[in-house]
């Protein structure tokens, strides 16, 4: 009886434990209204709305946005640690846009698109929305051996005005420690490599300018290797 009654008692400390490492924690804005394209920052609401939270060591999951769009062609998209969700839709129709019930609102939710939580927490929005709250979902990281470091890049492209084979450059802004090359890709085909300096934190390339096949719709990716041959991929938008 008592071994059962020990355990019964750990079993609840365990539960508690793992309760206590997770939050869910709501951003009220009020239905605040946007226009054209904005950005909700998620750190500094956070900071100003629950004054004691501690975020060195939380880790983002996901979100869920509170909005509606006038007219149903809305949309927004996740950035976390220089990494993008995809676009989601912000639905709604122009009768309920002034309207403050709640069931005229939608939920859209969004994964955290990064390993990393460092860095700015943005909900990127576009068209004629309004915005009630942001849901978000924490855990607090537990100290313990540091992880190897993510890179991340902020890619642009330039062309020019040749619709059919523009010459195209990009040019990356690349972040974290540890990278020692990148390849650059069009549609598949690599058109640009080069090293990088895996001691600096950020850095910049800019590669030459080459004729791409697929103009103005073709698709753009890049590959950052770091020392220990580990490949961080993302698009470009």
């Amino acid at each position: 009886m008592r071994k059962s009654f020990v355990l019964f008692l750990f079993l609840i400390f365990a539960a508690s434990g793992v309760a206590s490492a997770q939050q869910n924690i709501r951003l009220n804005f009020s239905d605040k209204h946007v226009r054209g394209q904005s950005v909700l920052k998620l750190k500094q609401a956070l900071r100003q709305q629950y004054p004691h939270i501690r975020l060195n060591r939380a880790e983002l999951q996901r979100v869920v946005l509170v909005a509606k769009s006038k007219r149903g062609n809305g949309s927004a998209y996740l950035r976390v640690a220089g990494q993008s969700t995809r676009m989601k839709t912000v639905d709604g129709n122009p009768y309920d846009f002034n309207t403050r019930a709640r069931d005229t609102f939608y939920r859209i939710p969004m994964r955290n698109p990064s390993v990393d939580s460092q860095g700015a927490w943005q909900i990127h929005l576009r068209g004629n929305i309004k915005v009630r709250a942001v849901l978000i979902k924490l855990r607090n990281r537990r100290p313990g051996p540091p992880r190897p470091a993510r890179l991340s890049a902020n890619c642009s492209i330039k062309r020019n005005r040749n619709i059919i084979r523009p010459k195209t450059r990009v040019k990356c802004d690349v972040f974290g420690r540890g990278a020692v090359s990148y390849a650059v890709k069009a549609e598949g085909i690599t058109l640009w490599t080069g090293r990088l300096n895996p001691r600096a934190a950020s850095q910049r390339f800019v590669t030459s300018k080459k004729k791409v096949i697929g103009g103005y719709a073709a698709n753009f990716s890049i590959t950052l290797f770091d020392r220990a041959g580990r490949k961080f991929r993302s698009r470009i938008r």
